[in-house]
């Protein structure tokens, strides 16, 4: 029965000088480094089969390194022999140095029986267990009243003497405004943030130079590309030329490899706080909703929103009605709001093989940003080149701005229509103004002017068959005048002072729903010793 790595203990042997090292795996196999050596079982017979080799050495790695129990070092003189050299620790009492550990001969050939007695294993250490990621602590009492600052001043230093740090807070039973008889700390392990992820890689982008007919060396094909590259921030990695022209080292086409490094991402900013927050207690009741209305007043003093609440324990109030004693919640930074859109873009078009007119770049400008829903403000030119007909540019960078609001619509103009003729519509000129009022009434506008066409007789009075009519935007009319009216009061044998005239008069109208406007009175008179007036006008109005 063939043994395996299960059986083996590492046991270290130094080397004797003139020879070379090999290692044995007693109760396994014959593992020679560098050498290629190989024995099955605990014999000493050696084989270099390559198949035989790759077999037996398969099987161990199956077994694991953690398996291997027993490893003697060997050396091989010249002769070949192979001889034991056990370290100090493997020498028995006798002081033997040929004496195996299993107590027989140092040489385990298969007459002698194969190997000694199996070593026992050690023991592995216990692991020790992980500490908890995070641990919970309430502190207060019935006594206790604290703000919430004292509160969280406590659970950053238990957490500290802990060696852990204080992730969160929640407060308990309200003993005043933001103060608070119980608190409970969750004291966490500080975790080692994830590695940044790698830089990320270049950037290449492959460009063609060259109008066909232009014979350039090397040379100056290197230092156009050299030059295009650093204008895309970037450099030149490969140029290949085509199209061999003139004598020597000329071309008339060239592509540039341009290759730059993206800058690696911002990091992801931190993770918004929380706090949790509970309210109420005995001797309280109040309804959800004024629960909630009180959590997310807290929550707004804080500058924070309200994420979440639980209701506890139920009660009825004063009017029967269901509520709750208390309340815990949790307030949250509010999701910020997004950045604005850029005001202006800039885009750079162009490279070496292009020449353009100024004029032709300002119309490729507005091209593009009108493409993108703006207008174009400035623009830039890059390279100058040569044209056929005169001076040009190799590229040129566009800005490109939201434009000015267009103005607002101008007012309605007037519209004209014309009504008729027809052998039906002999009109009077009164039907056909109200025919014109309804019409320009229909548009939202009024009607400013009506000319009438031919004249025709109608029911022995002068009409028209036709009418135009011209609608403009018409000012409102001006409200409708006060009503009002007008009474004469009094007479012979009545006589009054001006007071109870104004005071009679001031019933009168309230009696009618109007209010007094103006009273003047008729004929003096003499009441006693008092002037007085006979009679009164009054206008009253509405």
């Amino acid at each position: 029965m063939q043994t395996t790595l299960s059986d083996c203990r590492v046991q270290p042997a130094p080397k004797r000088s003139g020879s070379a090292r090999v290692l044995r795996l007693f109760c396994g196999g014959l593992l020679a480094i560098g050498l290629g050596l190989f024995s099955h079982g605990c014999g000493s017979d050696v084989a270099n089969d390559e198949a035989a080799i790759t077999q037996e050495v398969n099987a161990m790695l199956d077994e694991g390194p953690s398996s291997v129990q027993e490893i003697y070092a060997y050396d091989v003189d010249a002769s070949g022999e192979i001889s034991v050299e056990p370290s100090s620790d493997d020498v028995d009492s006798s002081g033997d140095p040929n004496t195996s550990p299993g107590g027989g001969s140092s040489d385990p050939s298969p007459g002698r029986g194969g190997c000694g007695p199996k070593p026992p294993t050690p023991p592995m250490p216990p692991v020790p267990p992980m500490p908890p990621m995070c641990t919970k602590e309430k502190q207060g009492g019935a006594t206790s009243c604290k703000d919430e600052k004292t509160w969280r001043s406590y659970g950053e230093a238990f957490c500290k003497m802990k060696g852990l740090s204080l992730k969160n807070v929640t407060f308990d039973t309200s003993c005043g405004r933001g103060e608070w008889r119980y608190a409970t700390y969750e004291c966490c392990r500080n975790t080692m943030p994830p590695p940044p992820p790698p830089p990320p890689g270049p950037r290449c982008t492959n460009n063609k130079a060259g109008d066909g007919r232009t014979c350039k060396d090397r040379a100056t094909w290197r230092a156009e590309g050299a030059k295009f590259c650093a204008s895309k921030m970037a450099i030149l990695t490969v140029l290949t030329l085509e199209d061999r022209c003139g004598m020597g080292d000329n071309w008339k086409t060239a592509h540039f490899e341009c290759c730059g490094w993206t800058p690696p991402p911002p990091p992801p900013p931190p993770p918004p706080m929380c706090v949790g927050v509970g309210a109420g207690g005995s001797g309280t009741c109040k309804s959800q909703a004024d629960w909630k209305a009180e959590a997310e007043r807290t929550c707004k003093s804080r500058g924070l929103s309200l994420k979440t609440i639980n209701y506890g324990a139920g009660c009825r109030r004063p009017d029967g009605s269901p509520g709750h004693s208390d309340v815990k919640f949790e307030c949250c930074p509010g999701t910020p709001p997004p950045p604005p859109p850029p005001m202006c873009i800039k885009q750079t078009a162009g490279d070496p093989s292009v020449c353009k007119s100024d004029v032709d770049w300002k119309a490729a400008g507005e091209a593009f940003c009108k493409s993108k829903m703006l207008t174009l403000k400035n623009i830039t030119f890059g390279m100058a080149c040569m044209m056929p007909m005169g001076r040009g540019f190799s590229s040129a960078t566009f800005e490109c701005c939201p434009g000015t609001p267009p103005p607002p619509p101008p007012p309605p103009m007037c519209i004209k229509y014309t009504d008729g003729p027809s052998s039906t519509s002999c009109k009077t000129d009164a039907d056909w103004k109200m025919s014109g009022e309804r019409y320009c009434a229909s548009k939202m506008l009024t009607l400013k002017n009506i000319t009438f066409g031919m004249a025709c007789p109608i029911m022995g009075a002068r009409g028209f068959n036709s009418a135009t009519y011209e609608c403009c935007p018409g000012t409102p009319p001006p409200p409708p005048p006060p009503m009002c009216t007008t009474d004469l009061v009094g007479g012979a044998g009545v006589c009054r002072s001006e007071a109870d005239w104004k005071m009679s008069a001031e019933a009168f109208c309230k009696a009618k729903g109007s209010t007094l406007r103006n009273i003047s009175f008729g004929a003096a008179c003499m009441s006693g010793m008092t002037r007085g007036y006979s009679e009164a006008k009054i206008e009253c109005c509405k």
